[in-house]
């Protein structure tokens, strides 16, 4: 029943990293989630591409990076450098270290968040 990730399922999800992380109201984007979780249950690559389609129509873009040295915390202008922000951690520091560095100060939204929260943290 597991599937592995196609082609398309990969190219989909990369696609979708270019939306950011809410939209309207404070609502959530699960998108690479859902394809993700369409692809493992076996879903074609139609699907999967209408799903993307579908979600894409309402999702906002992440936009640029505005060279922020140190991203602020819930500041959605900022979305992007902590993309980048993380990105260059990881490729400094490993995954272990930046892990290490970068869970405390996000704890506090993490358990504000509880279920939405433990979700995006078992995912990853």
């Amino acid at each position: 029943m597991y599937q592995a990730l196609s082609t398309t399922g990969l190219e989909l999800i990369r696609k979708s990293h270019g939306f950011g992380p809410t939209f309207g109201p404070r609502f959530s984007n699960h998108l690479p989630m859902a394809i993700t979780a369409m692809q493992r249950l076996g879903a074609s690559p139609a699907q999967l591409e209408k799903e993307y389609q579908r979600a894409a129509d309402h999702l906002a873009p992440l936009g640029e990076a505005l060279g922020v040295d140190t991203p602020a915390l819930g500041e959605k202008t900022h979305n992007a450098d902590f993309v980048e922000y993380y990105r260059s951690m990881l490729g400094k520091l490993g995954t272990e270290e930046t892990l290490r560095r970068i869970l405390p100060p996000l704890l506090p939204g993490i358990s504000a968040g509880a279920f939405h929260g433990v979700i995006r943290l078992a995912y990853a």
